[in-house]
């Protein structure tokens, strides 16, 4: 079983979560699992890119192309 996350990292999510970033992008800059990130913010509401609701590994797929860069495929 893996050792209990600290107090300081826990709050340090919980503060990017409300200046507005995805829990899916928290846990993975962090190297955290996503299912431990929700769990500790889970009485947070979730991050949406506020024009079309998206979130998640979409937001992080997009993004790039928000910003000037286009994805060839």
């Amino acid at each position: 079983m893996a050792e209990p996350l600290s107090k300081e990292i826990i709050q340090k999510a919980r503060e990017l979560v409300i200046c507005g970033k995805s829990k899916y992008q928290i846990a993975k800059e962090r190297g955290l699992r996503f299912g431990v990130v929700y769990h500790h913010t889970k009485d947070l509401p979730n991050h949406v890119y506020p024009a079309e609701g998206i979130q998640g590994k979409m937001l992080d797929i997009i993004t790039p192309v928000k910003h000037g860069f286009f994805l060839i495929f």
